[in-house]
């Protein structure tokens, strides 16, 4: 979102975490191509940039209902 928003990115809140609502399961994969569960929060897995700071992508079995950023 940064990225894209220039110079009104300093508006833009830091996300802190992102539940993938209707998923029961997800994988983050790593920068060396190691892949780690997800935790789940909530029934729902959760990515948190801080706890996983090397992920590249986020791997989910299925299209997600709903985002909840917090």
């Amino acid at each position: 979102m940064k990225k894209i928003a220039g110079l009104l990115a300093m508006a833009l809140p830091t996300p802190k975490a992102v539940l993938f609502i209707g998923v029961p399961s997800g994988e983050a994969e790593l920068a060396d191509g190691r892949r780690v569960a997800l935790p789940l929060v909530k029934g729902a897995p959760s990515y948190d940039p801080a706890a996983i700071p090397n992920a590249r992508r986020i791997h989910l079995p299925k299209v997600p209902a709903k985002l909840d950023i917090g």
